[in-house]
């Protein structure tokens, strides 16, 4: 997939350096849940939440990658076991009622 802008170079790209003879195209509309980023203290550091909202109600809220990743590495501590504590650590906070 490749933006408007972008489709005219794209296709004269493949035309011209594969062996095909045809490319089909299709315009795609992109739904977009609304979000919002918080940040949530947990016993290893801050890490940021990204927050997930349909229709006005929170359905998910997920740790950011990079800061787990730095505290892992900061603390020594996997990744996995930090990304897991705080993923429900961010659910009990921020969906549970």
């Amino acid at each position: 997939m490749v933006s408007e802008e972008l489709e005219f170079r794209a296709r004269e790209l493949i035309l011209r350096e594969t062996t095909t003879l045809g490319i089909r195209t299709r315009s795609a509309d992109r739904y977009v849940a609304k979000r919002s980023m918080t940040s949530m203290s947990t016993e290893y550091g801050d890490v940021g939440i990204k927050k997930k909202f349909l229709s006005g109600i929170p359905v998910a809220a997920a740790p950011e990658y990079e800061d787990c990743r730095r505290i892992a590495i900061e603390q020594g501590i996997s990744f996995q076991e930090i990304y897991t504590r705080a993923v429900f650590q961010a659910r009990q906070q921020f969906l549970e009622s």
